[in-house]
């Protein structure tokens, strides 16, 4: 059994919008969301699709509750990000998904799910290029499945 992932968008219609990211692998689930700016997210997803990716450096697309100085965030509720794992090509596609309390009297993550994917270069830059797409409005949803 493989993992799958999903996404789409709440646009906002004002550069803003709403990811969501729904994970599946192994009998472990879980689905966030966070707001982001849809320019800054088809940035982000374009790096995908880098080659060779960083091992140092993973890209990375997080999302969640920020600091009041938008610094770091605080809670991280969408987490996707990506690095090599050997030298033939395989890559480690890291989806953590949370959600909040976000009530009194209780503050911080309520549910949270943490999932690696494998992924090959190819399968990176389709995902590089269907979550731009995504983020312009071009398309309504991505579907990523990790190889058998």
């Amino acid at each position: 059994m493989s993992g799958h992932l999903k996404f789409w968008i709440r646009n906002y219609g004002d550069g803003t919008g709403e990811l969501f990211a729904e994970v599946e692998s192994h009998g472990f689930a879980g689905v966030g969301h966070a707001c982001f700016d849809l320019t800054d997210l088809v940035a982000k997803a374009e790096k995908f699709a880098r080659y060779p990716l960083s091992t140092e450096e993973p890209v990375c697309i997080s999302g969640g509750y920020w600091t009041d100085d938008l610094k770091q965030i605080e809670q991280e509720h969408v987490h996707i990000s990506a690095l090599p794992i050997n030298l033939l090509g395989e890559i480690s596609l890291l989806v953590r998904v949370a959600e909040s309390h976000d009530g009194y009297p209780r503050t911080g993550i309520r549910h949270s799910v943490s999932v690696e994917l494998k992924a090959s270069y190819e399968q990176m830059s389709q995902l590089s290029k269907d979550l731009s797409l995504l983020a312009r409005g071009e398309i309504a949803e991505v579907i990523f499945n990790e190889p058998a």
